[in-house]
């Protein structure tokens, strides 16, 4: 489910569809209404990046039920899921953003993996290895946006 915001449902319940039945890590969100999801989004995404208040208040000037959307589905039921820690979830954000060529959210999601305590080495891993998959475009993206926060490439 953490790839539908970035993806979309379509390749998400190809992949689903091969994933044997059984319980999962959602269980325990179940019972929480939509203001508990948006707290906890909230929370969870300010630990990935102390900037999202910035970037909050830049959604709920286009569209103020589009803020309570993502925090509710993306940082909510997605990133507050048990099952992977934030480092894990955002080096995923790093390689399907770095995929899908989103440049602004990419360098959001460098930002926030580096804050939840991914290395730049690591960040490059991740990122030459996207080229197998996605091709040397999608990677040498990648590497750039890394580059530009980071002042430089080794």
């Amino acid at each position: 489910l953490f790839l539908v915001p970035y993806c979309g449902w379509a390749p998400v319940l190809n992949a689903l569809a091969s994933v044997p039945a059984g319980g999962t890590p959602a269980a325990a969100l179940e019972n929480l209404d939509r203001e508990a999801l948006r707290q906890l989004g909230h929370a969870k995404a300010r630990e990935v990046n102390p900037q999202f208040e910035k970037v909050a208040a830049k959604i709920t000037a286009r569209d103020p039920g589009l803020l309570d959307h993502l925090t509710e589905t993306a940082y909510g039921a997605v990133y507050g899921r048990a099952g992977l820690d934030l480092k894990t979830r955002e080096l995923l954000a790093v390689t399907l953003l770095a995929v899908s060529g989103h440049e602004p959210q990419l360098k959001y999601h460098l930002r926030g993996a580096l804050h939840t305590g991914a290395s730049p080495a690591e960040i490059r891993e991740v990122l030459v290895q996207t080229h197998l998959y996605a091709g040397w475009p999608a990677a040498l993206a990648g590497l750039a946006a890394l580059d530009a926060i980071s002042g430089g490439g080794k």
